[in-house]
């Protein structure tokens, strides 16, 4: 008899274990979801209306200049650090934000295209370093025909 009470003790133990062990564990995981979705809300998100600009026909050695609207859909100020071109001797920057773009603003990215062989299909990339966590190399394109 005292063996049989002292399996239903033990397995009470472990069972009484095992529940609170997936308390604590709900709990915790269920507090690290909240400050998750709290970081994520209050942040800046960068985000463009067009990432990919197509000029269609350029005529050769022509200098094209066009925007990129950029706008800030986050919570937070959204800082542009740099923006980076993938050839420096098709495209040029010469223009982006060196404010904060504040919530729910729109600022430009102005670029300049700099055409050159005949009868050749560019896209030409743009990389964008912002302080966006999710996005912090955000890319847009520039394509064209000669």
């Amino acid at each position: 008899m005292s063996e049989v009470l002292n399996r239903l003790v033990a397995r009470r133990r472990e069972l009484f274990f095992a529940a609170g062990f997936l308390f604590c564990i709900t709990a915790l995981s269920y507090s690290g979801y909240h400050r998750l979705a709290a970081s994520a809300i209050a942040r800046p998100v960068i985000a463009c209306d067009t990432p990919l600009l197509d000029l269609g026909e350029v005529t050769s050695d022509q200098k094209v200049v066009c925007d990129f609207k950029i706008r800030n859909t986050g919570h937070q100020p959204l800082i542009v650090s740099d923006v980076k071109t993938g050839c420096g001797k098709c495209i040029e920057v010469l223009a982006f934000p060196r404010k904060p773009v504040l919530p729910g603003e729109s600022s430009v990215i102005r670029v300049r295209l700099l055409t050159g062989d005949p009868g050749s299909t560019r896209v030409n990339g743009l990389t964008v370093c912002s302080n966006d966590p999710v996005a912090p190399r955000y890319v847009l394109r520039v394509s064209s025909r000669r």
